[in-house]
């Protein structure tokens, strides 16, 4: 399998998350985490304000600062991956 960084795993959680929320086990499925990892990362997403938890449902949910991350991190890969050499010129 290939190494992914943690902003890879952060997108995964995010898109997942994103559409109407989701359970552990879906994250864990969706973004091919241990149960150990998926609960540092929720941990984490749900501290940096990312992510919300709701008790009754017990899902997990993308808050709107979490969509702005994947907003800013597609536009970073649409920069890194265009081959416009203007780009680099400044």
């Amino acid at each position: 399998m290939i190494q992914r960084d943690r902003d890879e795993i952060i997108v995964s959680i995010l898109n997942t998350t994103g559409s109407g929320g989701a359970r552990k086990t879906k994250i864990m499925y969706s973004s091919y985490l241990s149960y150990s990892q998926v609960v540092q990362y929720l941990k984490n997403l749900i501290e940096k304000g990312f992510l919300e938890y709701n008790t009754k449902d017990r899902t997990f949910s993308t808050t709107p600062k979490g969509f702005a991350f994947l907003k800013l991190h597609e536009k970073i890969d649409e920069m890194l991956s265009t081959p416009d050499m203007a780009f680099y010129e400044a």
